[in-house]
């Protein structure tokens, strides 16, 4: 008895420790997981495509966007692959193999959108309606004060305390 009880704590802590070594998920959205150790990337390499400097919420507001605008966009048959853009961006001189997928998505959802904005209106207030309905279905890490549903920040809740670079800052609009 005595050792299956050891056994059976050995296998609990076991699968508890398992997950220790996954980073932690900043948000979900359509078919896109995300992390928040590639929001902090983001949040370190926008400024020097962009010269702004952005905080966690907003990269995750950014991603929760592009993602979902690319997946709505995809079903008119917009697409712009990662490679694209970055030719793109090597053409600005600007240093594409120096960023994370993560950034250069986000660059990708921006170039996606102009796509987009092209169609005739009937099909852009299709686009539109499905990625909002793509980000409404979206799951964020509370830590990041995105309230999916009107797409803004909201007010972090009281009991927590961000550990997230970026995180505690709330964008401005």
């Amino acid at each position: 008895m005595r050792i299956v009880r050891a056994t059976a704590a050995i296998l609990i802590a076991a699968g508890l420790l398992a997950g220790c070594g996954r980073p932690a998920t900043a948000a979900y959205v359509g078919d896109r997981h995300y992390t928040e150790d590639q929001v902090a990337e983001v949040v370190t390499e926008v400024p020097q495509v962009t010269g702004q400097m952005v905080s966690g919420p907003e990269v995750v507001g950014i991603l929760l966007l592009t993602a979902a605008t690319a997946e709505a966009a995809e079903e008119v048959g917009i697409d712009i692959s990662l490679t694209e853009v970055r030719h793109e961006l090597t053409a600005l001189g600007l240093p594409a193999d120096d960023l994370s997928d993560t950034t250069v998505e986000i660059l990708r959802g921006n170039m996606i959108e102009q796509q987009v904005m092209e169609l005739p209106e009937a099909q852009v207030n299709d686009v539109v309606a499905r990625r909002d309905a793509i980000v409404k279905a979206a799951n964020v890490n509370p830590r990041y004060h995105i309230d999916v549903t009107q797409m803004r920040p909201q007010a972090p809740p009281s009991w927590l305390e961000s550990g997230i670079p970026g995180a505690a800052e709330t964008p401005e609009g």
